[in-house]
């Protein structure tokens, strides 16, 4: 079924133990792309706070809420010991939208150090079977590449087109902006509801599902 979303949505984010120390918080491994790794296994192997003693309603819970300018669908990823320019050394989340917005909040307030809208979403619902997601815009999980301190996404934007952006990630400031897109053999633009990717090396690697007869994929240096 499908049906408009409001345009101002709330995220509500559960990031350990409400009564820990921010020393111990700190301590936390950095997440940086899809379930954490290549393999998308989802593993945390540095863990030491959290057990099955501790994770209980009386300790681990809601920590606040905050509110971005639509439905997030990608994984928000986290980044310990960002270098903020005039405003010190945070620990970010980086959240971006169906609205093609990128955020940073401060992950112990939640208040937004920046915001950047990279793009006009595709605001009617789509033509090749994504279910409800409208507005599309930043569907897959963005990655962050520590070497170059770049945050990459994939938006769609009007007319179905895709575009790879990369943004710093202390300032939001637009680094790459980079059309996607990949003619079928009837030169209509390819379309996808799912990006994933990956980093290794700085190579960007991004996966397209068409809804046509046509594939491909992309490497982006």
């Amino acid at each position: 079924m499908l049906y408009n979303r409001p345009k101002l949505f709330r995220m509500a984010v559960v990031l350990g133990l409400a009564l820990a120390c921010e020393a111990i918080l700190a301590a936390q491994p950095s997440v940086l792309t899809w379930h954490n790794d290549s393999a998308r296994t989802g593993q945390n192997l540095q863990e030491t706070t959290l057990t099955p003693a501790n994770v209980k309603s009386s300790t681990f819970g809601k920590l606040f809420v905050m509110n971005v300018d639509g439905k997030v669908d990608a994984q928000p990823l986290y980044v310990a010991g960002v270098s903020i320019p005039g405003m010190g050394t945070h620990n970010v989340l980086y959240v971006a939208t169906e609205n093609d917005s990128v955020y940073a909040l401060n992950r112990t307030t939640g208040k937004t150090i920046w915001r950047t809208h990279v793009g006009t979403p595709v605001q009617q619902p789509p033509p090749h079977g994504c279910g409800n997601i409208y507005p599309l815009g930043i569907t897959g999980t963005p990655i962050y590449d520590a070497g170059n301190g770049l945050v990459y996404a994939v938006a769609e934007v009007t007319g179905y087109h895709h575009m790879l952006v990369a943004l710093d990630a202390t300032t939001g400031a637009l680094r790459l902006h980079r059309s996607l897109d990949i003619p079928t053999s009837s030169n209509q633009p390819s379309f996808t509801c799912c990006e994933r990717q990956a980093s290794s090396s700085s190579t960007i690697r991004y996966g397209l599902s068409v809804s046509k007869s046509a594939g491909g994929s992309l490497k982006a240096r």
